[in-house]
């Protein structure tokens, strides 16, 4: 997991302020602050932490020993303690943290409590851990990281922060890929070649698993079966459907439009102050609106009826949409190319663009003498039966020529006999040592 993110919820999570404790005090004068989990019978039961605030442990008080008890108690002394006990969770570690982390818990914790609390017992100790959260908050300002307790500044720090979003990149990548998330997970490697500074062995390494990357990616593209055809009629279908679909709705908004139509003429409406459309003057007087729409009362089932209306318009327009988007794919799917020739050639650009990302990466390195190896920029996807085979044949004699240099009569060379006494060496040895046995009992 990102280290960083680690660090941030920690930080969050940490400083969440503690809700409020429970007092007992004792009748000798004790008080006991914590969360009082029973409260009957002649024993009261209080969880109860530790200095560190880290450990709770269970406590048991007689009653008869209690003097008072105050569920949520909030006096000065139990906030400062709380606190106190709060600050003591925040330790420096053996490794740095990111700058924000240093700046929550210095401003929301030792800066808060000496704000709230100036005279406390507490503030000399606090002020100390201040001062070191602040030193160490400023090295990493400066560029510095902390690891196993050791500061790494200027080329070091880089070279180490470096190394970590490298693995950070690379371990996201392989969970990528696991998922079959092939062009993800390249992505990510050739963002981690992009890191900087890199050395010989992490680019080698980044470009070994983008190569698997890539083989396994033109391998499932290769053999997925090509659906074409089959997305091709699904489309069809479904524009039939939608069609279908347009014309029941065509019909729904007749069938509605003549009922607004018949609620109009059933409708008389007083024309008050504006101008008669039959006869051109303002006198009051009623007219039937015959079929015009717009004179429909709002009544409950005229209101209905023009909901209706245009929720059906509504689903036209979107069926209309639908089909010009199903039309169109359609018509890229008959004249595009093959689906697996698309996504070889993405590949293949994806291989282009990583060659180059791999160039850039090794002309960063300090070293100018490269290995012949590190100039070479062409990714393999695949190797073939009898390059693999070749590279095996020539492994198995590396690997016998080695064995005889160690040990020259372990493997005879081809052709050549080995002597009889090489291979019933045990025997004879034995017939010796019975040999020297008989003579010492002879003597």
């Amino acid at each position: 997991m990102n280290k960083t993110v680690v660090f941030a919820v920690v930080a969050v999570l940490g400083l969440v302020v503690q809700g409020f404790a429970d007092l007992i005090k004792l009748n000798s004068g004790e008080t006991i602050t914590g969360e009082i989990v029973l409260d009957a019978g002649p024993v009261v039961q209080i969880r109860v932490p530790n200095e560190s605030g880290t450990i709770f442990s269970l406590r048991d008080v007689l009653r008869s020993d209690i003097k008072e008890i105050r569920r949520g108690a909030t006096d000065p002394e139990t906030a400062m303690q709380e606190a106190f006990q709060n600050s003591r969770r925040y330790q420096l570690t053996t490794y740095s943290y990111p700058i924000v982390y240093y700046d929550n818990v210095i401003s929301n914790v030792f800066v808060k409590f000496l704000t709230a609390y100036p005279q406390s017992l507490y503030c000399p100790d606090m002020q100390n851990t201040l001062k070191s959260w602040t030193a160490e908050r400023n090295e990493v300002a400066a560029g510095s990281i902390k690891q196993n307790n050791q500061w790494c500044r200027g080329d070091e720090a880089k070279k180490m922060v470096a190394t970590i979003q490298v693995t950070q990149l690379v371990s996201e990548g392989d969970r990528q890929l696991y998922s079959k998330r092939y062009e993800s997970a390249i992505n990510l490697y050739r963002k981690a070649l992009q890191q900087r500074p890199l050395t010989e062995n992490t680019i080698g390494m980044v470009q070994t698993k983008c190569s698997h990357a890539f083989s396994e990616w033109t391998t499932a593209a290769s053999t997925a079966p090509d659906n074409s055809k089959a997305d091709i009629q699904a489309r069809a279908q479904r524009i039939q459907q939608l069609q279908s679909q347009i014309q029941t709705c065509n019909t729904q908004i007749d069938s509605i439009q003549n009922e607004l139509a018949l609620i109009a003429s059933a409708q008389w409406i007083s024309v008050s102050g504006s101008r008669c459309s039959a006869c051109g003057c303002t006198q009051k007087h009623w007219i039937a609106p015959g079929r015009d729409f717009g004179a429909v009362l709002p009544d409950a089932r005229s209101l209905a009826a023009r909901a209706g209306l245009t929720q059906l318009q509504g689903r036209v327009a979107t069926a209309e949409k639908e089909i010009t988007r199903l039309n169109t794919e359609a018509s890229v799917a008959q004249s595009g190319t093959n689906p697996t020739a698309r996504v070889l050639a993405s590949i293949q650009n994806l291989q282009a663009q990583l060659a180059t990302d791999v160039t850039k990466a090794r002309s960063g390195l300090p070293s100018p003498d490269l290995p012949q190896a590190a100039e070479t920029t062409v990714l393999v996807v695949s190797v073939t039966t009898q390059e693999a085979a070749s590279a095996q044949q020539t492994a198995d004699a590396e690997t016998s020529h080695r064995t005889r240099i160690v040990n020259p009569a372990a493997t005879p060379q081809p052709g050549e006999r080995v002597p009889w006494w090489k291979e019933h060496w045990i025997l004879l040895c034995g017939i010796c040592l019975v040999v020297l046995y008989l003579a010492s009992r002879r003597s």
